[in-house]
């Protein structure tokens, strides 16, 4: 073999060596990726199970006995709950609302579920949903912070704090 294929030879080895450590390399940062992705899932998965689902054995149904005084078919509930919420066209993406209260609309046999804000603005549930909004609560528990009040105030410091300089 002359000196020229000799070359050409190397040459072609150094570039599928090359190829092969970034395919090792790519290959090691998505199999990172992944990981990052499935302790993710799995961090959110944990978080989710600590909300009761707000399917028909989860929904606080038995709370909602305050009967609407402009609409006869609409119970409200008593009880102030943090809402987890989802909106179903955007993948991945968790919400939390706190101070939120459910009602019913409950006509003949059929009942359907759904939450207010503290301003009274309406947020669907997905199950059993009254109006089919993107945005709905899939999960509660009860409203019971215990230091929200002084937490808050803290926090708000920290940021206000930051104006000042």
């Amino acid at each position: 073999m002359d000196t020229y294929r000799i070359s050409i030879f190397i040459t072609k080895i150094q570039k599928i060596f090359t190829i092969m450590t970034k395919d090792v390399t790519l290959f090691i940062i998505f199999e990172n990726i992944k990981i990052r992705n499935k302790e993710r899932s799995i961090y959110i998965m944990d978080f989710i199970y600590n909300f009761v689902p707000t399917d028909e054995n989860g929904f606080p149904l038995t709370d909602c006995t305050i009967k609407d005084e402009v609409d006869e078919y609409i119970y409200n509930g008593k009880e102030k709950y943090t809402c987890l919420i989802i909106d179903v066209y955007i993948k991945g993406h968790y919400e939390i609302i706190h101070n939120c209260t459910p009602y019913i609309y409950k006509e003949n046999d059929k009942i359907l579920y759904g939450w207010l804000d503290e301003e009274g603005n309406i947020i669907d549930n997905l199950y059993n949903s009254i109006h089919l909004d993107d945005r709905c609560v899939i999960g509660y528990t009860i409203e019971n912070i215990p230091n929200i009040d002084e937490d808050w105030t803290r926090f708000c410091l920290i940021r206000d704090k930051q104006w000042e300089t």
